[in-house]
Protein backbone atom coordinates (compact mmCIF):
# COMPACT_ATOMS: atom_id res chain seq x y z
CA UNK A 1 0.00 0.00 0.00
CA UNK A 2 1.32 3.57 -0.87
CA UNK A 3 0.19 6.92 -0.44
CA UNK A 4 1.60 9.71 -3.68
CA UNK A 5 0.83 12.84 -3.66
CA UNK A 6 1.81 15.14 -7.21
CA UNK A 7 2.80 19.07 -7.13
CA UNK A 8 2.76 20.74 -9.73
CA UNK A 9 7.23 22.02 -10.36
CA UNK A 10 5.09 25.45 -9.89
CA UNK A 11 2.68 27.22 -7.89
CA UNK A 12 0.33 28.70 -10.72
CA UNK A 13 -0.49 31.48 -8.70
CA UNK A 14 2.73 32.57 -7.13
CA UNK A 15 5.20 30.95 -9.78
CA UNK A 16 7.33 30.08 -7.19
CA UNK A 17 8.56 26.34 -7.02
CA UNK A 18 6.50 23.30 -4.56
CA UNK A 19 10.26 22.01 -3.66
CA UNK A 20 11.23 23.22 -0.51
CA UNK A 21 7.30 22.07 0.44
CA UNK A 22 8.01 18.46 -0.84
CA UNK A 23 11.39 18.06 0.60
CA UNK A 24 9.93 19.12 3.77
CA UNK A 25 7.21 16.97 3.67
CA UNK A 26 9.46 14.03 2.04
CA UNK A 27 11.64 14.90 5.58
CA UNK A 28 8.84 14.61 8.17
CA UNK A 29 7.87 11.49 6.73
CA UNK A 30 10.77 9.63 7.18
CA UNK A 31 13.55 10.86 4.56
CA UNK A 32 12.06 9.63 1.63
CA UNK A 33 13.04 10.45 -1.90
CA UNK A 34 11.74 13.27 -3.69
CA UNK A 35 10.39 12.30 -7.44
CA UNK A 36 10.83 15.04 -10.50
CA UNK A 37 8.61 13.60 -13.77
CA UNK A 38 7.97 15.41 -16.81
CA UNK A 39 5.17 13.88 -18.64
CA UNK A 40 3.67 14.84 -22.41
CA UNK A 41 -0.20 14.69 -23.11
CA UNK A 42 -1.72 16.01 -25.91
CA UNK A 43 1.41 17.78 -27.01
CA UNK A 44 1.81 19.63 -23.48
CA UNK A 45 4.32 18.85 -21.26
CA UNK A 46 3.61 18.37 -17.57
CA UNK A 47 6.40 18.65 -14.34
CA UNK A 48 5.61 17.66 -10.94
CA UNK A 49 7.26 16.30 -8.15
CA UNK A 50 5.96 13.40 -6.00
CA UNK A 51 6.98 11.88 -2.56
CA UNK A 52 5.90 8.24 -2.35
CA UNK A 53 4.83 6.95 1.12
CA UNK A 54 4.62 3.13 1.84
CA UNK A 55 6.02 2.50 5.02
CA UNK A 56 4.26 1.92 8.35
CA UNK A 57 6.00 4.82 10.10
CA UNK A 58 5.33 7.10 7.72
CA UNK A 59 1.23 6.36 6.90
CA UNK A 60 1.01 6.60 10.78
CA UNK A 61 2.49 10.11 10.34
CA UNK A 62 0.20 10.75 7.26
CA UNK A 63 -2.80 9.42 9.18
CA UNK A 64 -2.18 11.46 12.78
CA UNK A 65 -1.89 14.43 10.38
CA UNK A 66 -5.29 14.16 8.03
CA UNK A 67 -6.73 13.42 11.39
CA UNK A 68 -5.58 16.73 12.72
CA UNK A 69 -6.11 18.86 9.63
CA UNK A 70 -8.75 17.35 7.50
CA UNK A 71 -9.01 17.16 3.88
CA UNK A 72 -12.48 18.98 2.86
CA UNK A 73 -13.34 17.43 -1.13
CA UNK A 74 -13.86 14.35 -2.36
CA UNK A 75 -10.26 13.51 -1.46
CA UNK A 76 -11.04 12.83 2.02
CA UNK A 77 -13.56 10.17 0.78
CA UNK A 78 -10.33 8.60 -0.79
CA UNK A 79 -8.49 9.13 2.65
CA UNK A 80 -10.77 6.99 4.32
CA UNK A 81 -10.51 4.17 1.73
CA UNK A 82 -7.06 4.62 2.30
CA UNK A 83 -7.13 4.54 6.31
CA UNK A 84 -9.45 1.60 6.28
CA UNK A 85 -6.95 -0.67 3.95
CA UNK A 86 -4.32 0.07 6.08
CA UNK A 87 -5.99 -0.93 9.52
CA UNK A 88 -7.08 -4.34 6.99
CA UNK A 89 -3.53 -4.51 6.35
CA UNK A 90 -2.15 -3.75 10.11
CA UNK A 91 -4.77 -6.75 11.61
CA UNK A 92 -3.82 -9.23 8.55
CA UNK A 93 -7.59 -9.11 7.52
CA UNK A 94 -6.01 -8.67 3.97
CA UNK A 95 -5.41 -11.65 3.49
CA UNK A 96 -8.79 -13.33 4.31
CA UNK A 97 -11.80 -13.71 1.45
CA UNK A 98 -13.47 -10.74 3.70
CA UNK A 99 -10.97 -8.84 3.46
CA UNK A 100 -9.77 -9.14 0.10
CA UNK A 101 -12.89 -8.33 -0.95
CA UNK A 102 -12.78 -5.67 1.21
CA UNK A 103 -10.15 -4.24 -0.31
CA UNK A 104 -11.12 -4.43 -4.20
CA UNK A 105 -14.75 -3.06 -3.29
CA UNK A 106 -12.43 0.71 -1.36
CA UNK A 107 -10.12 -0.10 -4.85
CA UNK A 108 -13.29 0.29 -7.34
CA UNK A 109 -15.18 2.86 -5.22
CA UNK A 110 -11.83 5.30 -5.53
CA UNK A 111 -10.72 8.69 -7.33
CA UNK A 112 -12.61 8.24 -10.95
CA UNK A 113 -13.98 5.46 -10.39
CA UNK A 114 -16.08 6.41 -7.09
CA UNK A 115 -20.16 6.16 -7.21
CA UNK A 116 -20.87 6.58 -3.54
CA UNK A 117 -20.39 10.57 -2.17
CA UNK A 118 -21.01 11.41 1.13
CA UNK A 119 -20.49 15.18 2.38
CA UNK A 120 -21.13 14.40 5.74
CA UNK A 121 -17.27 15.47 6.36
CA UNK A 122 -17.94 19.31 5.66
CA UNK A 123 -20.39 19.64 8.35
CA UNK A 124 -16.70 19.97 10.71
CA UNK A 125 -15.86 22.89 8.10
CA UNK A 126 -14.57 26.40 9.65
CA UNK A 127 -13.21 29.12 8.22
Amino acid sequence: MELRQEYHRASPLAGTSYLPFISELAAALGNLKVYSRVRELNGQFYSSYSVISGGRASIDILITYFKEFPLFSSKYLNYLNFVRVHQLIITKQYSTVAGSLEIQALKNNHNRNRKVFTWAHLNNLTI
